[in-house]
């Protein structure tokens, strides 16, 4: 279970995951959805640095189960004066106790954070039911290189000054041949 400060992260309630838009244009970045509950609201968007304590922070402009974050990588020095580091994006909810209870899959909480009767919780952003991106390209913003990825597991990272090193996948759904040999090289 990865830790960052006083967060923990483990199981994600997908039944929350509704529609995830992520859109660039240029080194601006938008990000805009909506999770299945009314209940539980949206806080703000997390960058949390996989390889140091770096965090970064956007407000929901919404505060509801909906949100949307606008994000232009000139104006946030934080992110850009990372040498080499990656993102991992989290979104921060709220709602309370009971709401939490009765969806039973709220664990990732951000342990400094009891309001009363309201606690936030953290949830990875990716695997929405219904993930829709557009334009994610590397781009160059003072000097560093950045990309805004989509994991091989479906979560969604900001490269900064480092390549993506994928591991070769081969899937095969259905082959059936009695009379052919198949070879396959990977390189």
């Amino acid at each position: 279970m990865p830790t960052h400060n006083n967060l923990t992260t483990d199981n994600i309630p997908d039944i929350l995951k509704n529609t995830l838009d992520i859109r660039q244009c240029n080194q601006s970045i938008y990000i805009e959805g909506t999770l299945g509950d009314q209940r539980v609201k949206v806080k703000r968007l997390m960058f949390l640095a996989r390889f140091s304590e770096k965090k970064y922070q956007v407000d929901n402009e919404k505060f509801t189960n909906q949100f949307s974050f606008q994000i232009n990588l000139k104006d946030h020095p934080e992110i850009c004066e990372s040498t080499e580091e990656v993102f991992n994006l989290y979104i921060v909810v709220t709602t309370d106790k009971k709401t939490a209870m009765q969806l039973n899959s709220l664990k990732s909480k951000l342990k400094n954070n009891h309001d009363g009767d309201t606690d936030d919780y953290i949830l990875r952003l990716g695997k929405f039911h219904n993930t829709k991106t557009t334009g994610l390209q590397p781009f160059k913003v003072n000097n560093n290189y950045y990309l805004l990825y989509k994991t091989i597991k479906g979560n969604i990272s900001l490269l900064v000054n480092r390549e993506i090193k994928p591991k070769p996948f081969i899937e095969i759904n259905n082959f059936k041949n009695n009379t052919i040999n198949l070879k396959l090289v990977l390189i």
